[in-house]
């Protein structure tokens, strides 16, 4: 009888660790093939812009990062105190920067880490701040949502232009047509198929299991939504809300100056490489790989510049090193120091 459970969990373990494996070997190929297509002038364009790049600027970025994380944590408290919980700056601002190490390491097991450290130092039950993280996190789709429908919106003037340098990278065997498809029967088709989708979900044991589920995730993040409505200090809420996503573009735009030969001077690049980024680091644990190449792939086209692969790539791998030292840095720092300062807390009470 209790071999099962066992036998389950383990299950569960293994499958989670082949997704890890799949992803990040997804990652990886992504940049071994975008390599080996690389023309030969854009490999050496590549490593002479990494050589020549003014890395300050990284550091620049990494500064702005870690005040969105600051701005994170303080909105973070305004959550728990909704369920008369609260926890220190200090603490909640150790919790997010763990959170963020150990999803670079295991998708969503951060979320858990977060919670626990906050139930460790400062008696927070852990449903109560898994349930705060569901309702951080609502918000945070709908303002990834946000950003990018703005990235759509503003490029819809260049569609004409996207779709040529899409067929250029084909060698040229699209043939431009003027079929005259209607944008919104392409989307009554879109609605269309996922209704009979939504049909299928429920019609078919299997499937049927799959649409709860989803569900029950999608009830779970309306139900967290419904939280961020008891909070009393609104403005504050949204105010940081505002900040962290608005700090996420700054820390992208910060990057550009690093490499002499991109133009940075316009607002469209970071915001169309914030929405395109952000489906690489859902897809691939921490944007390995896949994150620089989306990066060159958007700025190579031309209403973005027609930035060279070599380039581009290069800044993807300035903008991914960015981010990714912020959380190794802050997070290591804040493993070492969150027991020391708790403990230090103890002794002056």
């Amino acid at each position: 009888m209790t071999t099962e459970p066992r036998t389950s969990t383990s299950t569960k373990k293994t499958i989670e660790v082949i997704k890890i494996l799949f992803f990040l070997s997804l990652g990886i190929g992504i940049v071994v093939w975008f390599w080996i297509s690389m023309k030969p002038e854009d490999k050496i364009q590549f490593q002479a812009s990494l050589r020549e790049a003014e890395y300050g600027w990284l550091a620049f970025s990494i500064g702005l990062g870690l005040v969105s994380h600051y701005l994170r944590a303080l909105r973070w408290r305004l959550l728990l105190k909704v369920n008369g919980y609260y926890p220190s700056v200090a603490n909640s601002f150790f919790a997010v920067m763990n959170m963020y190490f150990f999803n670079l390491l295991v998708p969503r097991l951060g979320e858990i880490t977060r919670c626990g450290m906050l139930n460790r130092f400062e008696k927070v039950p852990m449903d109560k701040g898994l349930g705060s993280v569901v309702a951080e996190r609502a918000v945070d789709l709908i303002m990834l949502l946000l950003f990018m429908i703005t990235a759509f919106l503003v490029q819809l003037p260049y569609l004409d232009s996207i779709r040529e340098a899409l067929a250029s990278t084909g060698g040229g065997q699209t043939e431009k047509t003027d079929s005259g498809f209607p944008l919104w029967m392409a989307v009554g088709i879109g609605l269309a198929l996922l209704a009979v989708l939504l049909f299928l979900f429920r019609l078919h044991p299997k499937l049927s299991s799959f649409y709860k589920k989803a569900l029950d995730i999608a009830k779970g993040f309306w139900d967290g939504l419904k939280s961020v409505v008891l909070v009393k200090e609104k403005a504050a809420f949204w105010g940081y809300t505002l900040g962290i996503w608005g700090l996420y573009y700054f820390m992208t735009w910060a990057c550009f100056p690093a490499l002499a030969h991109i133009d940075s001077s316009g607002p469209l690049p970071p915001l169309a490489i914030m929405a395109a980024g952000s489906i690489a680091i859902i897809l691939v644990p921490g944007g390995v790989g896949a994150f620089p190449v989306i990066v060159a792939a958007v700025l190579a086209l031309p209403h973005l510049g027609g930035i060279p692969q070599g380039q581009g790539l290069a800044l993807g791998w300035i903008i991914w090193a960015a981010q990714t030292l912020l959380v190794l840095i802050a997070g290591s720092i804040s493993l070492v120091v969150a027991p020391i300062y708790n403990q230090a807390r103890k002794k002056s009470v």
